[in-house]
């Protein structure tokens, strides 16, 4: 995963003095160049981890926020915690830690009550995509990353491979009749308040929205849905839970369009995809200009 952290270091390299100092970039930076120098000294994978806790304690000294610093410890120790866990399952508890922090912090920038503190979580959040840039506990096929030179059908096997992994690791041990009045819950929650909200912006269907309000209802719709999800962090089931941490970042970073449509069991959404599109270059840089972008439009006197 070197090479993404490479990516966006260049990329924050290439904005102007002025948005880097608006953005707060001094400590991303200097931890990101820690890392990339500590990279090309060798021993990849010691670097990797040093580099991941340095930037966790980074991001503990960023907020005093209580739940953000839970979900920062959580990763921190997920591969500990999860050491008796197959190696897939290692893999897909420290990508959860990793997308749960993200997407919370993701979620704080939406819910921020003024620009100062909206620049503090768009900087934490900056800080948070490199630090998934160095997470190399797991395969890189997972991203569609491999170094290895595959031809189509090698790679095609390989990720068939993990999408059964992955499939059985959420799905193996959980009995399929409370998935289905888990996710039955869940649509009939969407559609009710799709309807309400329809209704209140007086529109007939979810295509009749324009740019603005479909922005709006998406993040009208998560607030809707906070319920649900809190009961979801009572399932018993680790893997259960673990799936539909997957299914809120998936929305709330918006990687997956459509809420309804995050039912991997259904053959939509591939499982490589679900755990694994929010760790690619493309999504890292994409959301790193979205973020520099959005921090250079709110200006903070403290």
């Amino acid at each position: 995963m070197k090479n993404i952290v490479f990516y966006i270091v260049f990329l924050i390299i290439s904005t102007s003095h002025l948005q880097a100092q608006e953005f707060d970039m001094g400590d991303i930076m200097e931890t990101a160049m820690d890392f990339v120098e500590e990279a090309q000294g060798g021993a990849e994978t010691q670097a990797d981890n040093q580099s991941m806790g340095q930037m966790v304690d980074k991001l503990l000294k960023k907020t005093d926020d209580p739940a953000f610093k839970a979900l920062i410890e959580n990763l921190s120790q997920a591969l500990k915690e999860f050491e008796n866990e197959s190696y897939t399952g290692k893999c897909l508890q420290v990508m959860g830690a990793y997308a749960e922090a993200l997407a919370y912090a993701d979620r704080r920038v939406e819910l921020a009550g003024n620009a100062c503190e909206k620049k503090e979580w768009l900087g934490i959040e900056g800080l948070l995509l490199l630090t998934g840039g160095t997470i190399n506990y797991c395969p890189t096929e997972f991203y569609g990353l491999s170094d290895q030179e595959l031809n189509d059908k090698e790679r095609t096997r390989i990720i068939m491979d993990y999408e059964l992994k992955i499939r059985n690791y959420f799905f193996g041990g959980f009995e399929n009749d409370k998935y289905e009045k888990m996710k039955n819950s869940l649509l009939e929650l969407i559609n009710l308040g799709t309807r309400k909200y329809l209704k209140d912006v007086g529109k007939k269907s979810y295509e009749e929205l324009n740019t603005k309000e479909k922005s709006f209802f998406d993040t009208w719709l998560l607030s809707y849905l906070d319920d649900f999800f809190r009961e979801t962090q009572k399932i018993e089931n680790a893997h259960m839970k673990l799936y539909y941490t997957f299914v809120f970042a998936n929305y709330q970073l918006r990687i997956l369009n459509n809420i309804a449509d995050i039912d991997v069991t259904s053959g939509k959404t591939s499982m490589v995809d679900f755990v694994g599109k929010m760790f690619t270059p493309e999504f890292m840089l994409s959301k790193t200009v979205e973020i520099a972008k959005l921090s250079n439009l709110y200006k903070c006197s403290n």
